[in-house]
């Protein structure tokens, strides 16, 4: 047993002393986020930077998570990255306190308690208790806790499947071992007043993840081997996110004020000095809920469950690409990739607005700081426009829509259908880039008139703002099948429709002690053949309802102060009742 015992301890000793000649030879660096560029749904493209002064190993202790396919570097070196782990030196002060059970390991400590007999003390050094971690990787079990359920976008905290399920909790989180060799066990429940040592803690060590960054001289020129340089570290990460919100100021009847103003949270990691641009859009991020092999926390049971996990929702029409899992030309089995040979002109990571069009479009603040936990509130800008106010009704008949190839679109219910009126703003956006979907506020005179919600109005475009509900205009539409002999017949799918005319009445009342305009948009399931008075636009909608077309109709309508006025609508429709 003693032999065994001074092996194991040799043994011990040869791997401490490995790890820490592959420490020493590990210079620590830190890395300077650049820019960022903020999405609302709360990802972030980031680019960081790290100062080199020649080749070596350099190590980076704050490893962040990123989005599977989105980690890249750019230097004028050849730079080999490696995710492990290492004993990180921590401070402990008075805002990062010392955890007892772990930081005072080794230590000389008394410890005062409490007692029913009266106060009593035990001197010692603390024995460390800490339960070994457990290996991060869970292939053996990876047929088996595929069918554990996963939900996207919260996979930066995750349970490994092998961790016990009924762990025992450290009935004894303090032990002491005294100068005569025996043992203090300080349960959870004894009073402990005080822990009393001439050994304050100023540092801790955890074995946390790191990036190794192995630099050397590139091949055929491209950088000194003694010359200092930099690593270009770019990736998409979550944790922050801006939400957008605007505020129409009525000035006068013609005239109004928009102010576009934007509140920023940081959940990750800090902004110091840094480059913040804000991003209008919704671009397309395929590996959105994985996380790429490359974060020390991930491990491939939880990689191919993502996977799984994008694929079943490609399944069902959510999101993704089902080619993911596949034989062919997928992540997990790819066929030969032959690199051509071309300049190192590499990416230019500074440039985040790249590829930017009508769609998206990046508003750029300058340098700010915005340290973990910081909000930030903001006016991107103002504009002055013209404005027009005018009553709005959408008026859309109860149409269902069959996903069955043996039927057809039908209407499902001939009734009265009343369209709800509402008081609608519309200007040109007065801004150099374009309104986004946010909350938009409508004042006058510092009086709060309503809110809704503005769309994506590109600049000198017309927004449309609901203001509030209208009471004292109303809009109705009755529809009627005429119960006669049907006008043909004819067979679709393999069923019997009937064509029978229809007749729809639109009914406008304004209650108004003043004119208004009424913009009214409508639609006609069928064969139109007289409409009266003329719509303002029609046209065929691009929504499939065969053998029925679909018409759009749209009317501008003035009605001076308590008129009405009536809309008919006739036509053909086939119909299907079985």
């Amino acid at each position: 047993m003693l032999r065994l015992s001074f092996f194991a301890s040799l043994a011990l000793l040869l791997a401490g002393t490995i790890v820490a000649a592959e420490t020493l030879n590990e210079i620590k660096v830190s890395a300077k986020t650049e820019a960022v560029a903020l999405f609302k749904n709360g990802y972030t493209v980031v680019r960081q930077e790290i100062d080199i002064p020649g080749d070596g190993v350099y190590r980076w202790d704050d490893v962040p998570p990123v989005i599977h396919g989105t980690f890249f570097i750019e230097s004028d070196r050849e730079v080999e990255v490696r995710t492990t782990q290492r004993l990180v030196s921590l401070p402990v002060d008075a805002k990062k306190p010392p955890r007892l059970a772990t930081d005072l390991v080794g230590k000389l400590v008394t410890v005062r308690l409490s007692t029913p007999t009266g106060e009593q003390t035990v001197s010692g050094r603390v024995l460390d208790t800490t339960p070994p971690v457990g290996p991060n990787s869970l292939l053996p079990e990876l047929a088996h806790s595929t069918a554990r359920p996963y939900y996207p976008g919260a996979y930066y905290t995750w349970t490994p499947a092998n961790a016990p399920a009924n762990a025992p909790a450290l009935e004894t989180p303090l032990v002491l071992e005294s100068s005569d060799g025996n043992r203090h066990y300080f349960l959870t429940g004894q009073q402990i007043m005080l822990i009393e040592t001439n050994e304050p803690v100023r540092e801790r060590l955890e074995n946390r993840p790191v990036m190794l960054f192995h630099v050397t001289k590139k091949e055929g020129g491209g950088g000194s081997g003694d010359g200092g340089g930099k690593i270009r570290i770019f990736y998409l990460t979550k944790g922050a996110t801006w939400a957008p919100s605007y505020r129409i100021d009525l000035l006068d009847a013609q005239r109004l004020r928009l102010e576009q103003a934007a509140v920023l949270r940081n959940e990750g990691l800090p902004f110091l000095d840094t480059e913040i641009s804000l991003v209008s859009g919704f671009p397309q991020i395929e590996c959105a809920n994985i996380l790429s092999p490359i974060t020390p926390s991930q491990t491939l049971e939880q990689f191919f469950r993502q996977i799984l996990t994008q694929a079943e929702l490609a399944r069902h029409g959510v999101a993704g690409n089902r080619s993911f899992m596949s034989n062919n030309n997928s992540m997990t089995q790819q066929p030969a990739v032959y690199v051509s040979v071309t300049a190192n002109t590499g990416f230019d990571t500074t440039a985040l607005a790249a590829g930017e069009g009508p769609d998206i479009h990046y508003n750029s603040l300058g340098r700010r700081t915005l340290e973990t936990g910081d909000t930030l509130s903001l006016t991107l800008g103002k504009g002055e426009a013209e404005n027009r106010r005018v009553l709005e009704c959408e008026l859309t008949l109860q149409i269902l829509n069959h996903h069955d190839r043996q039927r057809t679109d039908r209407l499902t219910a001939l009734s009265d259908i009343t369209g709800e009126v509402y008081d609608v703003l519309k200007f040109q956006n007065p801004l150099s880039w374009p309104m986004t979907t946010a909350p938009a506020m409508v004042t006058e005179q510092s009086r709060f008139l309503g809110q809704s919600q503005s769309g994506w109005v590109n600049p000198q475009q017309i927004a449309s703002v609901k203001i509030t509900k209208v009471m004292n205009a109303s809009v109705t539409c009755f529809e009627t099948m005429e119960m006669i002999e049907p006008i043909a017949t004819q067979k679709f799918f393999d069923r019997p429709y009937f064509k029978r005319p229809v007749s729809q009445t639109i009914e406008i009342v304004n209650r108004r002690n003043e004119e208004v305009t009424l913009q009214l948009n409508g639609c006609y399931l069928g064969n139109t053949e007289k409409i009266e008075p003329k719509p303002t636009k029609q046209a065929l909608s691009a929504r499939n309802f065969f053998p029925n077309v679909l018409n759009d109709l749209f009317w501008e309508l003035t009605l001076k102060p308590g008129e009405s006025k009536t809309i008919t609508l006739t036509g053909t429709r086939w119909f299907n009742w079985n």
